[in-house]
């Protein structure tokens, strides 16, 4: 089953990125074909299963998505992909989850059969209009204004952790994160001297 790549902080600059809002929760995957539907979910690394917890409750979030993604696929004439979701709630903080809430998922991005990861103006096109997605904000350089309005918290539209941007290098898709400052704060008060865990969740 596809897994979605890590994502590092290296920004590349003078190049035009389409940003993200970094939607603070935990990452799940599902196949999609036109023959079975959603068929396969699985978490960042693993298929789901009982063990997978309060990730479980993805499932049918997702499956209220499966006629439309068929129809996507229909028209486009694919037969089978790999859709990736983020799954959060009001209090979702660096993976962990509050089970009072209640929790959404929202498409964060989406891989083709042969065709592979969509570029980002191709995937908003595709999906926007059909299936809850994590907002686009803008199309801008990582430029120091930017980044400051990102750090700080600043940037109109971008919820707490930060943004990813996307962009096309080569014909390859290339992607980085810039995180708000306020949201590494908050991890590190949460981690404490635990700077392994603190990596991990960063």
């Amino acid at each position: 089953m596809q897994q979605y790549p890590s994502i590092g902080k290296d920004i590349i600059q003078d190049v035009d990125y389409y940003i993200f809002d970094k939607l603070d929760g935990s990452n799940v995957r599902v196949e999609f074909s036109l023959k079975k539907g959603f068929d396969k979910f699985g978490t960042r690394k693993k298929l789901m299963s009982d063990d997978s917890g309060i990730l479980n409750q993805s499932k049918e979030l997702i499956m209220g998505y499966e006629q439309a993604v068929h129809d996507i696929f229909k028209k486009n004439k694919w037969q089978a992909g790999t859709l990736f979701f983020e799954f959060h709630g009001p209090n979702s903080f660096a993976g962990f989850h509050d089970e009072k809430d209640t929790f959404k998922v929202s498409l964060i991005d989406a891989h083709i059969g042969r065709i592979g990861y969509l570029p980002p103006k191709e995937y908003i096109k595709t999906f926007a209009s059909s299936v809850e997605m994590s907002e686009f904000l803008l199309i801008s350089k990582f430029n120091r204004t930017m980044l400051e309005k990102i750090k700080t918290g600043t940037l109109d539209g971008v919820t707490f952790e930060g943004v990813i941007g996307k962009t096309v290098v080569r014909n390859k898709i290339v992607r980085c994160k810039v995180k708000n400052q306020a949201w590494i704060d908050k991890l590190k008060d949460k981690c404490g001297d635990d700077e392994s865990l603190f990596n991990t969740l960063e």
